[in-house]
């Protein structure tokens, strides 16, 4: 039985039961988002209930053969939101379980793979937090996937295809 399965089940083919260690809530997809310029977009989502979680993301980015107007930057991250995530990335986020990407312009770098290795994070019922207490989400037991592009001419960047999962870990 695969490692993937093996998180998935029992050990008799039948799903973990909702609110022990191993459940799994992920949201994963193939499809194309295209992403507007300079500002973060929301991917997709998931909701954590009570309990600890190790959460992690990838997607995929095209250039699409677009001409950035300055230095690339591309970012994702887990948060409460895209405009929650942009007020506070580089003082919440982005060391914590942020995946960012800067590099000049003239490089031909067409596509690039933006992952997290695992983060943990906790949900009392009511809000989520990271491992050291931060709180991510108040109000709130969901995340967002968000995925941020800066300034270009032609062509639009594209998400291609993503995933956005947790485990159950307590």
């Amino acid at each position: 039985m695969t490692q993937k399965a093996l998180l998935q089940s029992a050990g008799d083919g039948t799903a973990v039961p909702v609110g022990y260690s191993g459940q799994f809530v992920s949201s994963i997809s193939s499809s194309n988002v295209t992403l507007a310029s300079n500002s973060w977009n929301q991917i997709t989502s998931i909701t954590l209930s009570s309990g600890v979680w190790l959460v992690s993301f990838s997607n995929k980015w095209w250039r699409n053969s677009s001409t950035p107007t300055t230095e690339i930057n591309i970012a994702s991250t887990f948060g409460s939101s895209t405009s929650e995530i942009q007020s506070n990335f580089s003082t919440k986020y982005s060391y914590r379980c942020a995946a960012q990407i800067l590099f000049n312009p003239v490089v031909s770098v067409q596509e690039h793979i933006l992952c997290n290795s695992g983060v943990y994070v906790r949900s009392d019922g009511t809000n989520l937090y990271f491992g050291d207490g931060t709180v991510i989400v108040s109000g709130s037991q969901t995340l967002v996937l968000a995925t941020y592009s800066n300034a270009y001419t032609g062509s639009i960047p594209t998400i291609l295809g993503y995933s956005l999962f947790a485990v159950r870990i307590a």
